[in-house]
């Protein structure tokens, strides 16, 4: 009748222990996907970044070359007039790439904020893993009931009650101290 207890623990514990590790690799996958969209979204916007960057070499450039026109051909208004046209249609360029490169960054950031959360959760499940399988030793069994000298290895709990057969807790849950103390 222990025997089947324990072995009803067993199961139980085998069962918690594979949906908590069910659980971080189903966190994993999504913290692996989370850090793929980051990593794309910072591809594009170094992209765009250095689309703007080239964008303002070329109004610097449109810049100086419309310093020249003015000093070369003051008359001329109308080659003045089409390269501020020009220049502003390049900054219009520019300011459009800099809020897509600021809808891009806020979208980088909540990335960022779910790839942190996803490693909270993953710690979380990690440390609770943990401390079931820290609830269990490897260690030889005698099961010697009189009747020869039978020896076996198996898991035994640290408390010294000597278990039959099987995984058995090394110490009572933290739930199950709690009651042993009232």
């Amino acid at each position: 009748e222990e025997s089947n207890e324990a072995a009803k623990k067993i199961a139980d514990l085998a069962s918690i222990i594979t949906k908590d590790l069910d659980k971080v690799v189903a966190s994993s996958e999504s913290n692996a996907k989370d850090s793929l969209e980051s990593s794309k979204l910072a591809d594009e916007t170094r992209e765009l970044i250095g689309r703007m960057m080239d964008a303002l070499a070329n109004i610097a450039s449109a810049t100086q070359d419309m310093a020249a026109v003015s000093e070369e051909q003051a008359a001329s208004s109308e080659e003045i007039a089409s390269a501020v046209q020009n220049i502003a249609s390049r900054v219009n360029a520019s300011a459009s790439a800099a809020d897509t490169v600021r809808n891009q960054m806020g979208e980088v950031g909540t990335s960022a904020e779910r790839v942190a959360q996803g490693s909270e959760e993953l710690s979380g499940l990690a440390v609770d893993l943990q401390a079931l399988v820290a609830t269990f030793k490897y260690d030889a069994v005698d099961t010697d009931q009189g009747n020869g000298h039978k020896h076996e290895s198996g898991l035994s709990p640290k408390s010294g009650i000597a278990p039959k057969s099987g995984l058995v807790p090394l110490k009572a849950p933290a739930k199950q101290k709690k009651a042993d103390r009232r």
